[in-house]
């Protein structure tokens, strides 16, 4: 049976295309709604071929697999565009990306690199469904153009797909669209929900900002040239709103500048990449000129960008896939510390090596077994006995044949089949309570109030040296006194790790050192603890 997808799927071409031919690609930004939220546009191939983005384009073209190829099946130099949009501003609002080409693609190529993480995708027509991924449909236009879908099922779908076949010609972007195409870099935004959505009348911080919540529509362009060339505006109904929110943006565009010098770039928590990107936006936002026209405040800003260029790209990351294998892991971590923590909220304890948590017999089981169904896979806890210990032949047995749930991998950094690298420090029953970390062997996890050091400057799962069973409950042990164990690959130098307030970091134990690293395995040393 054809499907909705496979019935509409070219239609939405066709109209947004009009009488365009398959040698000729519809217009960039044919089959964005005019009445979308907001979205943003790439002029990729003119920033390509800019001499200036030499740095840049070099890096990509070093890459075995880039950001493009993982989110579109398509390297960024195939690429002419890329819009991204929303077409409503719900909290959890479905999502568009219109792509096309400098050439015909490869339909089967994208299919397969868009579709590589998950099972087999379905195919009816010209629309193709996708089990996993950022996106979960595609639809191919010509021979040039693609429609990639975040969506809740057929039936987001089908209203997403209204929304793009009734090809409105006065949705409020209609203007901000048309001028896009002319700009290499643009975005744009629905301006009127934004106080419902930031709950802009009830945050005390937003109180001196309110009279900018009341713009129809927000745009920024940008043109690449000896100088980046950007104008960000703000349209209001009439002259008198724009002539009183020019002030409030100027006085909020010095507050977000201070904050990013003093909270952001000040901690010096962020990677080489991520502090570049920062430090250039400052850089933008203190040469911003502000003044209103008619209806709208204007802000404008002319810098050169050839050494902001230059220099994020000299500490971009070697490894494209290194540094996204390395996010997942941290993501996977993430999962784990927010499971402790609902653990913790229903059982008034943390997960140990010890169950159950209320049990009258507590019996060996690993943590990573006790948190199971806050990892959305309590069908795996089900099938064991509570009542008897992991290794007993009743449990054994099953947990044996269990496959690993993937939360406990750290891709790209492989492991023995059904292995581990996510441990706990555990103080060793010869151990002093004094030195005692997360764990405590034979006993059940801490209870919050019992992590004196504070749960910010304490260990609770890291990413440790050796990979064990996942199932097994593993002590890593720490009593004070024996040297660390490795923490991390050796050769990387590097260590993620959650702590027990649930943030995840990434730390370097050549910078971090010795007595600092055991000041943050500890929960109640009592040390001064300064991360650096």
């Amino acid at each position: 049976m054809r499907t909705l997808l496979s019935l509409v799927a070219p239609l939405i071409f066709l109209l947004a295309s009009s009488t365009v031919s398959s040698a000729q690609p519809a217009p960039a930004l044919g089959a964005v709604p005019t009445d979308s939220f907001g979205f943003l546009t790439v002029n990729v191939a003119k920033m390509w071929e800019n001499p200036d983005f030499k740095p840049l384009r070099a890096w990509f073209e070093g890459q075995k697999s880039g950001p493009t190829d993982e989110l579109f099946g398509l390297p960024v130099g195939d690429i002419e565009r890329i819009t991204l949009f929303l077409p409503s501003a719900d909290r959890r609002p479905l999502a568009g990306a219109l792509i096309t080409t400098k050439k015909p693609f490869n339909e089967a190529k994208v299919i397969k690199s868009v579709g590589s993480d998950g099972g087999p995708p379905r195919r009816s027509g010209n629309a193709v469904r996708f089990q996993s991924g950022r996106f979960d449909t595609l639809i191919f236009g010509d021979e040039r153009t693609l429609l990639f879908l975040k969506t809740d099922g057929e039936l987001g779908v089908a209203g997403l797909l209204g929304q793009v076949l009734a090809k409105r010609t006065d949705g409020l972007l209609a203007d901000a669209l048309a001028d896009a195409a002319k700009h290499d870099f643009a975005f744009a935004l629905d301006g009127r929900p934004l106080a419902g959505f930031l709950q802009a009348d009830r945050e005390t911080e937003l109180a001196p900002y309110l009279a900018l919540f009341s713009a129809t529509t927000i745009t920024f362009a940008a043109d690449f040239d000896k100088t980046a060339r950007g104008t960000f505006k703000m349209t209001f109904a009439n002259d008198a709103s724009a002539k009183r929110a020019a002030p409030v943006l100027k006085e909020g565009i010095a507050d977000v500048t201070r904050v990013f010098e003093k909270a952001i770039l000040g901690k010096g928590q962020f990677e080489p990449a991520e502090r570049a990107y920062f430090e250039n936006v400052v850089a933008v936002l203190k040469a911003a000129k502000v003044e209103s026209s008619g209806p709208s405040v204007v802000a404008t800003v002319d810098l050169p960008h050839l050494d902001a260029v230059a220099k994020l790209a000299a500490v971009l990351p070697k490894s494209y896939a290194g540094a996204v294998d390395s996010r997942r892991g941290q993501n996977n971590l993430k999962q784990l510390a927010l499971a402790f923590h609902n653990y913790e909220s229903a059982y008034g304890v943390f997960p140990g090596d010890m169950t159950p948590a209320g049990g009258p017999k507590p019996v060996p089981m690993s943590w990573r077994v006790q948190v199971l169904p806050y990892i959305e896979q309590d069908n795996l806890l089900r099938q064991l006995d509570s009542t008897k210990a992991w290794n007993d032949p009743v449990n054994l047995k099953k947990l044996e044949a269990m496959e690993m749930p993937k939360v406990f991998e750290i891709p790209g950094r492989p492991a023995p089949k059904g292995h581990t690298y996510f441990r706990v420090f555990s103080l060793p029953k010869s151990g002093k309570e004094a030195d005692r970390p997360f764990f405590a062997e034979g006993q059940k996890g801490p209870r919050i109030t019992s992590i004196t050091d504070g749960t910010s400057n304490t260990l609770m799962i890291v990413e440790a040296g050796e990979a064990v069973p996942w199932y097994k409950p593993d002590l890593l042990a720490y009593d004070g006194k024996a040297p660390l164990p490795q923490l991390g690959d050796k050769a990387a130098d590097r260590f993620i790790a959650a702590m027990a307030d649930g943030s995840v970091r990434v730390l370097r134990p050549s910078k971090v050192g010795e007595h600092t690293l055991r000041a943050l395995i500890t929960a109640q040393g009592g040390e001064v603890i300064s991360i650096p």
